[in-house]
C-alpha cells in the first residue's frame, strides 16, 4: 500500500506542481488535489512529495475549502526522518512556511532545524527562499517563538 499510496501522491504533487509553475489556477482541480491529499494515507508520503504539496499550495495561494490541507502537511512534515529531506524539499518547505504564513512554535523550530542542517548543501535559489523565511519570521516577531 505504501509504494502505491506514494507512487499515486507523487503524481498528484507533480500535477499541482506543473500547474503552479504555469500559474493555472483552476479551482476544481485544486479542490480535487486538496480532497484526493487528505483522503489518502499522508503517512506514506515522502518529504519531497510533503514539500512538492506545500510549495505548489503556497505558489497558487489557491483556496483551500477544508481550511486544513497545510496543517496536515506540516504535520506531516515533521513525524518524516531528517535524513529523508534533502536541501531543495527544506527550502521549499521553509518558503511555503513564509508565504502561508505558519506560525505554530513548534513547526517553526524544527524547520529552523531542518534548515540549519541542510543549508551548506544549498544553492542560490534554495539560499533566497531561506532567506524569506527568515524575513518573514523576523516579520512577523516568531524569532523568538521558534527558538
Amino acid at each position: 500500500l505504501r509504494d502505491t499510496e506514494e507512487s499515486t501522491s507523487r503524481g498528484v504533487a507533480m500535477i499541482a506542481s506543473a500547474y503552479a509553475r504555469v500559474g493555472l489556477r483552476d479551482q476544481d482541480l485544486w479542490q480535487a488535489i486538496i480532497l484526493h491529499i487528505l483522503d489518502s494515507h499522508i503517512s506514506a508520503f515522502s518529504a519531497v512529495t510533503i514539500a512538492t504539496l506545500l510549495h505548489s499550495a503556497a505558489s497558487l495561494n489557491a483556496d483551500d475549502p477544508t481550511d486544513s490541507l497545510i496543517d496536515v502537511l506540516f504535520s506531516a512534515a515533521v513525524l518524516l526522518p531528517v535524513q529523508e529531506y534533502n536541501p531543495q524539499s527544506v527550502a521549499n518547505l521553509a518558503w511555503a512556511a513564509s508565504v502561508v504564513d505558519v506560525g505554530d512554535p513548534p513547526t517553526l523550530k524544527w524547520l529552523l532545524g531542518m534548515v540549519e542542517s541542510s543549508v551548506a548543501g544549498m544553492g542560490p535559489i534554495h539560499l533566497r527562499q531561506v532567506h524569506q523565511f527568515y524575513l518573514t519570521l523576523a516579520r512577523n516577531g516568531w524569532a523568538d517563538r521558534a527558538s
